[in-house]
């Protein structure tokens, strides 16, 4: 959900997304064992519903090697 040009987001492929096209997490944040990515940018909306409706372009291997990231990333905060 966007709100104020703020995004909260548990979409592993969401997340992944926003990274891969520049967008950098300002927190995350753990909620009842819930990794959320927050993001803060002015035009998010627009990479938010070009990712929803399949418009949203990105490389492969970038797309891939950064989920891998991610994943480690909520995982190893998971466990804490």
């Amino acid at each position: 959900m966007i709100t104020n040009n703020q995004l909260e987001s548990n979409d592993l492929g969401l997340i992944t997304a926003m990274i891969c096209i520049g967008f950098e997490p300002t927190q995350i944040v753990k909620k009842s064992n819930v990794i959320y990515y927050v993001f803060v940018a002015d035009n998010l909306e627009k990479y938010v519903d070009d990712y929803w409706h399949g418009k949203l372009s990105i490389s492969a291997i970038s797309y891939y090697n950064q989920l891998k990231i991610v994943k480690t990333t909520i995982y190893g905060l998971i466990g804490k």
